[in-house]
């Protein structure tokens, strides 16, 4: 008892806060007898919303045109109005896009059109080293036009490059192709 008593004033001592709220606790003890057995029932009712009584009569009764136009009303909920709007942009760009870049395919960034022939023919072969792999050859046959022969653009080239460039060739044709060819 002398022990409890020492504790007491020690802590007292140390936290007058915490001795205090050991005496307030005995107050906090005496709980109702049935007070948790209806709580549960009570928060629920408190936390949803009544529900309302859906007469079924006057729903499955409604006009097609109101039963239209309850459907475009509810399109034009913030949800699907948000939804809807977002759709017409993304598809709106996407033409506008397309129709774009077709009209502009043969401009620079600046917006002056060039033309293959103006360019001097260097320059365009530093381009194709530069990007052969990128190339298609298709691509190649389109831009040419028949004034410009590929003798013109092989003209700087070694003969031993122009070996080295065949046998590659050849390595990578297979059979099939190369029998198609002869």
């Amino acid at each position: 008892m002398e022990n409890k008593k020492a504790i007491q004033e020690e802590l007292e001592e140390l936290s007058p806060l915490l001795a205090s709220l050991k005496k307030e606790e005995k107050q906090w003890e005496d709980v109702p007898v049935n007070y948790f057995d209806n709580l549960e029932d009570e928060v629920w009712n408190k936390i949803t919303p009544p529900q309302k009584e859906v007469n079924t009569a006057t729903t499955h009764s409604a006009s097609w045109p109101d039963q239209i136009i309850v459907f475009i009303q509810s399109l034009f909920q913030p949800s699907y109005a948000l939804a809807l709007a977002s759709v017409v942009v993304l598809i709106a760009a996407f033409f506008w896009l397309q129709t774009n870049t077709s009209e502009n395919s043969d401009q620079m960034a600046d917006g002056s059109e060039i033309e293959i022939q103006e360019l001097a023919l260097e320059d365009i072969q530093m381009y194709v080293d530069a990007n052969i792999d990128d190339i298609e050859e298709s691509d190649l046959y389109e831009i040419l036009d028949e004034n410009v022969t590929l003798d013109g653009l092989f003209q700087n080239s070694e003969d031993a490059d122009l070996d080295e460039y065949l046998d590659e060739l050849l390595e990578d044709t297979d059979l099939e192709t190369l029998e198609e060819l002869l």
